[in-house]
C-alpha cells in the first residue's frame, strides 16, 4: 500500500475513524513493510512472515492472493501453527477442488545477474502428499519476464511440523528484479498448507576455518560455494644405517611410515600424504665407514588435472657417511643437504646438523639429526650427517634422511547451505629408526613428518 498524506485536523474537529484513524493504521502499516526490508546485500521480502493482515481469504499487506473457487486461505495465530513472529498463513483445499492457491509477492525485489542469493522459509502440512511450489521469478529493468526459477516443489514428503526449506538461486543474465511466488495446495487432497518466516540472505560468503584435525564443518546458511585448500601430511623421514665394524655389518635404518591423505566431504580429490624415506644401508665389515644417510622419498603424484596444485617434492638427502679412521677419533660427516623444494611459494628445507665425531675407544660417533628447517609444512628438513669413524676403523651411524612433502590441492565445490561434511586432515608420518645391532655407530632416527592442513574459504 502507498503511503498516505494526512492533513492535521484542526483543533475540537470531529473526526470519523475513516478519515483520520484508518490512514494513520494503514502509513503504520506501509512503514513497518518498509523498515523490515533494510538487511545487508539483497533487499528482503516484505511481510515475508505476514505480520500485517487478517481475515480469511484475504491477502496479506505487499502480497497479492489468486484463490481457486472452492479453496481458502487464513491468517494462523496459533503457537503451533506459527513459527517465525506472530503470525502465519495458511493455504486449504477441502479436497477434490483443482487449481490452488497463489500467493505472489506484490513490488519488485531489487537484485541482480551477479548476485546469487538463498531462498529460505517455514513450511508444515497437514499431509504429506499435498502439493506445495516455490518460485522465483525474474524480470529485466523493462519489468518484462525474462524466466521463472523453481526454488521447490513436492507433492510426497511435505513436513508434519514446522521445517526450514533453504533454496540456491542464480539469477539468470540480464535479471535485475524478482518476486516470489507461493502455490499451495495444488492438487485435489484435501489438506493445509502452513507458511512462515521467507527470508532473503545473501550468498556471498567473507569467512574461512583452518583445520588442523579431522572435523566437521557446517557450512553457512547463506554459502553455496567453497574453496578447499589441502595439504597432505608429510612422510616421515628414513633412519640412517647402522655404521660398519671391523666385526660385522652396520644395520639398515627403517623407511619412514607415509604422511596420511587431507581431503573434504566426499571429494575423491585428494591431498596425498608424502612417502616415508627410505631408511639408510648399514656401513660394510672390515671397512669401518659409517651407514649412509636415508634417502629422501619420491613425490605423490596426481592424476587429475581439473583443479590447481603443486606436487609434492622429495624429502631432504641423508647424511653423508662418517669419515674413515685409524685408531683415531674422526669427525663427523657433513649434514644432507636441502633439495629446495617449493611448495606454495615456501621454500622447504635447510642443510642437517653435521654427525658427532667418534665417542669412545671402540665405538663411532651417532649420526646427526635431521634437524632442518620446515616453515611447518609437511617434510622434514634435510638428513644430518653420518657420524665420525671411532677407533679400530668404527664407522660412525648414518644421518636420518627426511619424509616426502605432502601434496597441494585446491578445489572449488558447490554445496548446499546448512549441510556439514567432514573434513579430514592427513596424520603425520613418524620417522624411521636408525640401524642398531653388532656394529660401531647406531643410526639416526628418522625425523617425524608435520601434519596436514585443510583450510576452507567461503
Amino acid at each position: 500500500m502507498p503511503f498516505v498524506v494526512i492533513t492535521d485536523p484542526a483543533v475540537g474537529e470531529t473526526l470519523e475513524v475513516d478519515t483520520f484513524g484508518k490512514p494513520v493504521i494503514d502509513n503504520l502499516e506501509f512503514l513497518n513493510d518498509e523498515i523490515s526490508s533494510l538487511s545487508t546485500g539483497i533487499a528482503a521480502i516484505k511481510n515475508g512472515s505476514f505480520e500485517t493482515g487478517t481475515g480469511a481469504n484475504t491477502a496479506p499487506s505487499s502480497w497479492d492472493l489468486t484463490i481457486t473457487s472452492g479453496n481458502s486461505t487464513d491468517f494462523e495465530t496459533s503457537a503451533a501453527n506459527t513459527i517465525d513472529g506472530r503470525q502465519a498463513f495458511s493455504m486449504t483445499n477441502p479436497g477434490a477442488v483443482s487449481g490452488g492457491v497463489t500467493l505472489e509477492s506484490t513490488d519488485f525485489i531489487i537484485g541482480s545477474e551477479k548476485n546469487p542469493f538463498v531462498l529460505q522459509w517455514f513450511l508444515k502440512s497437514s499431509l504429506a502428499t499435498s502439493k506445495v511450489t516455490i518460485n522465483v521469478k525474474f524480470f529485466d529493468e523493462a519489468e518484462s519476464i525474462i524466466s521463472t526459477v523453481v526454488a521447490f516443489t513436492d507433492d510426497t514428503t511435505l513436513p508434519a511440523v514446522y521445517t526450514k526449506k533453504i533454496a540456491s538461486i542464480t539469477p539468470p543474465a540480464g535479471a535485475r528484479l524478482f518476486k516470489i511466488e507461493i502455490i499451495g495446495v495444488d492438487n485435489t487432497n484435501a489438506a493445509t498448507n502452513f507458511f512462515d518466516g521467507f527470508t532473503i540472505i545473501d550468498a556471498t560468503g567473507n569467512g574461512y576455518v583452518i583445520f588442523t584435525s579431522t572435523d566437521t564443518f557446517t557450512i553457512p546458511v547463506n554459502v553455496t560455494k567453497i574453496k578447499a585448500s589441502m595439504l597432505g601430511a608429510g612422510g616421515g623421514g628414513g633412519g640412517g644405517g647402522e655404521g660398519g665394524s671391523t666385526g660385522a655389518n652396520g644395520t639398515a635404518g627403517s623407511t619412514g611410515a607415509d604422511g596420511g591423505d587431507s581431503w573434504v566431504g566426499t571429494s575423491a580429490f585428494n591431498a596425498r600424504g608424502g612417502k616415508g624415506g627410505v631408511g639408510g644401508s648399514g656401513g660394510l665389515l672390515g671397512v669401518g665407514v659409517g651407514g649412509a644417510g636415508g634417502a629422501g622419498a619420491a613425490a605423490q603424484t596426481n592424476s587429475f588435472a581439473s583443479s590447481k596444485f603443486s606436487r609434492g617434492g622429495d624429502g631432504g638427502v641423508g647424511g653423508s657417511v662418517g669419515v674413515t679412521g685409524t685408531f683415531t677419533n674422526s669427525l663427523g660427516g657433513a649434514g644432507g643437504a636441502s633439495v629446495g623444494v617449493q611448495i606454495n611459494k615456501f621454500d622447504l628445507g635447510t642443510n642437517g646438523v653435521a654427525g658427532t665425531g667418534g665417542a669412545a675407544a671402540s665405538t663411532g660417533g651417532a649420526g646427526g639429526a635431521a634437524s632442518g628447517a620446515n616453515l611447518g609444512l609437511p617434510g622434514g628438513g634435510a638428513g644430518g650427517g653420518g657420524g665420525g669413524a671411532g677407533p679400530n676403523n668404527g664407522g660412525g651411524g648414518g644421518g636420518a634422511g627426511s619424509g616426502g612433502v605432502g601434496e597441494y590441492v585446491e578445489l572449488e565445490l558447490d554445496v548446499t547451505p546448512d549441510d556439514s561434511m567432514t573434513v579430514t586432515v592427513g596424520a603425520v608420518g613418524t620417522g624411521g629408526a636408525g640401524g642398531s645391532g653388532t656394529g660401531s655407530g647406531d643410526g639416526g632416527v628418522g625425523g617425524n613428518g608435520t601434519a596436514g592442513l585443510v583450510i576452507i574459504e567461503f
